[in-house]
């Protein structure tokens, strides 16, 4: 009676990981963005105060879906 609950439970724990390991090779090979940018660095040197300083980075999406930005900040 011992071995056929073991057995149950082993069998139980073998497809639980089989399901867990196919469900993350279909996650990892699923449509994702990827952005690439040109450049990613700016020395503007010395801004006067009260004047600004203009850039514009280039960028695109390099992935297989959209890509969405939802926020940009300087650092």
């Amino acid at each position: 009676m011992k071995l056929k609950h073991t057995l149950n439970l082993a069998a139980i724990c073998a497809i639980w990981l089989t399901l867990s390991v196919m469900a993350f090779a279909q996650a990892a090979n699923a449509p994702a963005p990827k952005i690439a940018i040109k450049k990613t660095d700016l020395n503007l040197g010395e801004v006067k105060k009260g004047t600004s300083a203009n850039f514009t980075f280039t960028f695109k999406n390099e992935g297989t879906a959209d890509l969405e930005i939802k926020r940009v900040a300087p650092s």
